[in-house]
């Protein structure tokens, strides 16, 4: 059986520092508290997105009538044209979506690399 009770924790780096009066530069990549508090954030964030996302609803498909009968679509009757026109207006309409998840994206890559590359060194 192993015995830790005079264990220290020991610093060791493999940078060297070039003179003693300067912050190594091994410093600036330090995981501080808020860093890890934003990872488990971030984390938690995305494991509810993706319950959300990935949750089976059983009444998306399924509708109810005003007198609480199911109601299921098997069918709609549209003209060719007339598709062409909702599909065109749904793509446009998906426009501000896609800039918004780009946005997002755009934020949140960094940051994740920053954080990754923290834990890294």
């Amino acid at each position: 059986m192993l015995a830790f009770q005079n264990m220290q924790p020991r610093a060791t780096s493999f940078v060297q520092d070039a003179s003693p009066g300067l912050p190594s530069p091994r410093a600036s990549h330090d995981v501080t508290p808020t860093m890890a508090l934003l990872l488990v954030a971030f984390v938690a964030t995305l494991l509810v997105v993706a319950k959300l996302v990935f949750s089976k609803k059983e009444h998306a498909a399924v509708g109810m009538s005003a007198s609480g009968q199911p109601v299921i679509v098997t069918d709609v009757q549209m003209h060719f044209s007339s598709m062409v026109a909702f599909m065109v207006k749904w793509a446009i309409a998906s426009i501000p979506a896609v800039v918004i998840l780009c946005v997002i994206g755009a934020l949140l890559v960094p940051a994740m690399g920053a954080m990754i590359g923290a834990l890294a060194h």
